[in-house]
């Protein structure tokens, strides 16, 4: 009965076990999605100041750009574009895009490396970085926009993922041990009633082989009495001596099982 009870015992800590890492995993995982929402709104802030700080100074009137302009490390596509394009072209071209992007970015927290570019509204590259080429698809498809006139500037974020993972390695780090550490007390629980149940059935067949050695001898003992103590049974000599040994040899076997059950004793005490 108390091993049954045990048993469940065992079976609710581990489904607790269970559930709590559920919980846990859980948590982290909307941590992270919450994480990748203050992260999708400030980088919205950041889009927002970058294009404030494009569209404040271009001057429409008097920008003079021809139809097909390319400058190292960037290529400038201006055929087909309205003046208002070609003016906010000019005026990326004027600025050091780079430090402008990282430094929005920044005021915001942000320090994940980042990609950017304009695109017409056929999704066509007006305004694309040499090192950006390589991730076209990817600005288009995946990335943040914001309208720039009649652009819009797009930034995406090749190890974005990464980036989000990094800023919640504390808490999964934290979560991790736990679970590690509850895993490994669980077990070691386990193993420990596994092992007293092993135990307790060792010194039940222990008790039950001892009452049986137990009671050979006493019963030999007591024939062999009963024997000699009848005064209607005549015993010549050679058969009283017989019963005495035999009471003797009994005798001395039950000393030797005492002798054992003492011995056993220590060893468990130790």
């Amino acid at each position: 009965m108390g091993g049954m009870k045990i048993s469940w015992l065992v079976g609710i800590i581990a489904l607790a076990v269970v559930g709590v890492s559920f919980l846990q995993v859980k948590w982290l995982s909307n941590a992270l999605d919450l994480r990748q929402q203050i992260f999708d709104q400030t980088v919205e802030q950041s889009l927002n100041t970058i294009s404030h700080w494009i569209l404040v100074e271009a001057e429409e009137e008097t920008l003079l750009l021809d139809t097909s302009s390319i400058h190292q490390g960037q290529i400038l596509i201006a055929d087909g574009m309205q003046r208002k394009s070609r003016s906010v072209l000019l005026r990326m071209e004027s600025l050091p895009m780079d430090s402008l992007v990282i430094l929005a970015l920044e005021e915001n927290g942000i320090t994940a490396d980042a990609v950017y570019g304009a695109f017409d509204r056929y999704g066509q590259p007006a305004y694309l970085e040499g090192n950006s080429e390589i991730y076209r698809e990817e600005l288009i498809g995946e990335g943040y926009g914001v309208a720039l006139g009649p652009l819009q500037f797009r930034v995406y974020f090749p190890n974005l993922k990464k980036h989000l993972l990094k800023s919640q390695l504390g808490a999964f780090v934290l979560s991790g041990f736990m679970l590690l550490v509850i895993t490994i007390g669980l077990i070691y629980v386990m193993r420990s009633v596994l092992k007293s149940k092993e135990l307790v059935r060792i010194r039940r067949d222990l008790m039950n082989n001892l009452t049986h050695e137990l009671k050979t001898p006493i019963s030999t003992i007591g024939l062999a009495s009963e024997a000699l103590g009848d005064p209607d049974l005549v015993l010549d000599e050679e058969q009283q001596t017989y019963y005495i040994g035999m009471i003797r040899g009994e005798n001395k076997r039950l000393g030797v099982l005492v002798e054992k059950v003492l011995q056993a004793s220590l060893t468990d005490s130790k």
